[in-house]
């Protein structure tokens, strides 16, 4: 028997955010109609999004849906585009979703003026808060991973990048003015402080995310932002071996090492991460493990998602963003193929769900926002666990990575529910997020959990309450 322990404390005293999906609304367009999406397959896909309730989902916006002229100043709010996008937003709006909005095209360019491209950004924003009355937008990003789009001094990025992409990028300081600009509209526009202006957003290799993390915490000190990174990395750490320019120390030990830096009051959180294969990884495909298996299709791949969300969590990680909600068509063209990151698959494939739906919706619904994080120690190898709290509701989550079964015994006041989710009984097909329930019977203030190989549970009740209600 593996005794745990909760601990009294979360890990910071910052607020955490919950866990959601990047929600982007090409669904809608005409690329994807034309691959045969029509409106009884939108409505399964918003029944599948009101089903999982994320607490957070970040979209990509192209200007020129709002400002073809890409002048800053001429705002139109006609385009189909920007009608897909107020469609997608109202349905989260609905959901009660905080939303991050991500200036993702037009790309910065070396010698190109991006000023208009953020004044109009800006704009969007005002019209969606104001007029169209979303006020579920919290955030606000320049550009989708900026490490790729402007360079730094440094051997690292030269290595990484090559010498040739200074040349054709705008250098970090040009980074630094755009997001200062946009602070200071975020203020002069009263759209601050509901929407917050979110720096970083960095993927490219530990090393590099560590390094462009550094830089904005340097440049950004005298500013109140959040900050946000991705992570697509295997987490056996024999993979990095050989090569130092993307040496990964794991999921925790990287949260770790931000939130080190960051201190115990700035917000980090997840924006982008998924399973990540051992070879074969693109933009479009979350790659192959073992045996040329499609790891983003794979329980393995589904139970490495659990635990990078379990252990960045306890280690000061203040909330996450799956990529992405389902395959789709991206950026209106067919030229890459299917996005292959999904809860679900496309249309061509039935829509049919990924192992991966039925082990991250209970998460979602377990980690609410506003939840209290308490740690839990004394796991064995292989266990994964954190406790939350929200008033008098405890919610514990435990995912056993492992090959074997394995018995823990958790400290537990009061009768709860037991929501377990296995490999073995998860159904061929299904429409909505499965699991099986059952009591959680306590004797003596502990609650034995045998947790079968490759299983999660979330076990609900009330916090130090005998004698309390299940559920």
């Amino acid at each position: 028997m593996n005794d745990l322990t909760i601990a009294t404390s979360p890990p910071g005293p910052r607020r955490f955010h919950g866990l959601g999906v990047e929600a982007d609304a090409y669904i809608f367009d005409d690329t994807n109609r034309a691959c045969g999406v029509g409106n009884d397959d939108l409505a399964l896909l918003e029944r599948r999004l009101r089903a999982l309730r994320p607490a957070l989902a970040r979209l990509f916006v192209d200007v020129a849906w709002v400002n073809p002229s890409l002048d800053g100043v001429t705002m139109e709010w006609t385009q189909a585009s920007y009608a897909n996008l107020i469609r997608q937003l109202r349905i989260l709006e609905g959901l009660g979703t905080s939303v991050n909005l991500v200036l993702f095209q037009p790309l910065p360019a070396a010698g190109a003026d991006m000023t208009p491209a953020v004044r109009a950004m800006l704009s969007l924003l005002e019209r969606l808060r104001g007029e169209e009355g979303l006020h579920g937008i919290r955030w606000l990003t320049l550009w989708n991973e900026p490490d790729s789009l402007f360079w730094h001094d440094s051997p690292l990025y030269d290595r990484v990048f090559g010498a040739g992409a200074r040349a054709r990028r705008p250098r970090w300081d040009e980074y630094v003015r755009l997001n200062r600009l946009a602070h200071n509209e975020l203020s002069r526009r009263r759209l601050a402080p509901a929407v917050r202006l979110l720096v970083g957003d960095t993927v490219w290799g530990a090393p590099m995310r560590m390094e462009r993390m550094r830089l904005c915490v340097e440049a950004f000190a005298d500013l109140d932002v959040d900050y946000g990174y991705h992570s697509y990395n295997p987490e056996d750490l024999a993979f990095y071996r050989g090569n130092p320019d993307f040496a990964y120390p794991g999921m925790a030990a990287e949260a770790a090492a931000f939130r080190a830096l960051l201190g115990p009051g700035r917000t980090l959180i997840l924006w982008e991460f998924n399973t990540c294969g051992l070879a074969g990884f693109h933009s479009h495909f979350a790659g192959v493990g073992p045996g040329g298996v499609d790891q983003v299709s794979s329980v393995a791949g589904a139970v490495e998602v659990v635990a990078k969300v379990l252990e960045a969590a306890a280690a000061g990680v203040d909330g996450f963003c799956l990529w992405c909600l389902h395959d789709m068509m991206y950026c209106g063209t067919q030229a890459q193929g299917q996005m292959l990151f999904g809860l679900w698959r496309y249309k061509w494939q039935k829509w049919l769900v990924r192992p991966l739906y039925h082990y991250y919706a209970p998460l979602v619904a377990a980690l609410r926002p506003g939840v209290a994080l308490r740690p839990v120690g004394g796991a064995p190898a292989g266990v994964h666990a954190i406790v939350g709290d929200s008033g008098k509701a405890r919610t514990a989550v435990l995912l056993n990575s492992g090959s074997r079964a394995v018995t823990v015994c958790l400290p537990w006041q009061g009768p709860g529910e037991r929501r377990r989710v296995r490999p073995g009984r998860l159904p061929a097909e299904s429409d909505l997020p499965w699991n099986e329930t059952e009591s959680a019977d306590p004797v003596g203030g502990r609650l034995a959990l045998r947790l079968a190989a490759q299983e999660l549970s979330v076990v609900t009740g009330s916090r130090g309450a005998r004698g309390a209600r299940r559920g």
